[in-house]
């Protein structure tokens, strides 16, 4: 285990906080670790009659679309509930909202690089409704996709996001998909 000396804050945007821990190691010799820090997000699994919500977004830093379950981090970040944020953003990226929510698991995206946990909701009893979506959203694409499709997809790497293709195997595996 690492002890940490001192954390300090090395950038930081809207977006992102890059953090710098002085630590020392296991043998006492002293190291900088570097990390992102993010609000935890929330990530939402919108299934019904066999379909699950999916959407398709350009990710700038892969320099390509991908697509993934509906997930991010609400306007307040961990101010908010996080089961509140699942069903913001499903609102806004799908238009979709759902009369029952149910927590699943908790997921850690990178947890080598970034200080962020995601929490993955089962959502049911579906209603559409239009997509609020935010500024960086514009492009944002939003359909439902038959849920055997979007496992194959997570399998044979069509869903190229890690946390989706989890997820999707999380839920195949629990018998909710």
């Amino acid at each position: 285990m690492l002890e940490t000396l001192s954390t300090r804050t090395a950038f930081e945007n809207r977006f992102v906080t890059l953090r710098e821990d002085a630590v020392r190691l296991p043998d006492g010799s002293e190291s900088v670790y570097a990390y992102i820090a993010r609000p935890r997000y929330a990530i939402a699994a919108a299934v019904e009659d066999g379909e699950i919500w999916m959407v398709e977004q350009w990710r700038h830093p892969l320099r390509r679309r991908t697509w993934e379950l509906p997930m991010g981090v609400a306007p307040g970040g961990d101010a908010i509930p996080v089961e509140e944020a699942a069903r913001i953003e499903l609102r806004e990226e799908t238009g979709v909202t759902a009369l029952t929510w149910r927590y699943v698991a908790e997921v850690a995206p990178a947890p080598a690089l970034v200080a962020q946990t995601g929490a993955l909701f089962l959502a049911t009893g579906l209603t559409l409704g239009p997509q609020q979506l935010e500024d960086t959203e514009q492009d944002l694409v939003a359909r439902p996709w038959p849920v055997e499709r979007a496992v194959a997809a997570a399998v044979e790497g069509e869903i190229l996001d890690a946390v989706s293709a989890s997820c999707l195997m999380r839920l195949r595996l629990m018998g909710e998909i």
